[in-house]
C-alpha cells in the first residue's frame, strides 16, 4: 500500500493542526537553527509542518513495509515514529517531538586506553 489513505491523513492532519509550530518555529529562530533545505535562514512555522508531515507520511509507508510495523527518525530537531497495526497496515499511532538539545560525548583520551589495552 503506496499511498496514504483518508485515515493516514486524518492522523497527519491532526499532528499538522495540533503542533505548535509556531513555537517551535521561534526556538529554533533563537537558537539559529538552519536547514540543509533552508540555508540561511531558520525554518518557518509553515516549513516545519509541511516537513513534519511529508517525514511521516514516508515513515508511515515504510512501517507498512518494513516487517517490523514502525518506523523512526530523528533529524533536523525533529523526532518521528509511526507504528502500524501488523494485521490490518493501518495506523496506529503517529508521534512527532521537537527535541531542541542533543547531547554525544566521545572521551577521546578513554577510547584511545581502551582500545589499545
Amino acid at each position: 500500500m503506496s499511498t496514504l489513505t483518508p485515515h493516514d491523513q486524518a492522523h497527519l492532519a491532526h499532528v499538522a493542526n495540533t503542533m505548535d509550530w509556531a513555537t517551535i518555529a521561534a526556538v529554533m529562530q533563537l537558537l539559529k537553527w538552519t536547514w540543509y533545505t533552508t540555508p540561511n535562514r531558520t525554518p518557518t512555522s509553515g516549513d516545519l509542518r509541511d516537513e513534519a508531515t511529508a517525514r511521516l507520511g514516508s515513515l508511515i509507508r515504510e512501517a507498512r513495509t518494513n516487517g517490523h510495523h514502525y518506523a523512526t527518525l530523528s533529524t533536523g530537531g525533529l523526532e518521528y515514529v509511526v507504528t502500524t497495526c501488523p494485521d490490518t497496515s493501518q495506523v496506529l499511532n503517529l508521534y512527532c517531538a521537537f527535541v531542541p538539545v542533543d547531547c554525544h560525548s566521545n572521551d577521546t583520551q578513554t577510547y584511545r586506553i581502551a582500545s589499545h589495552e
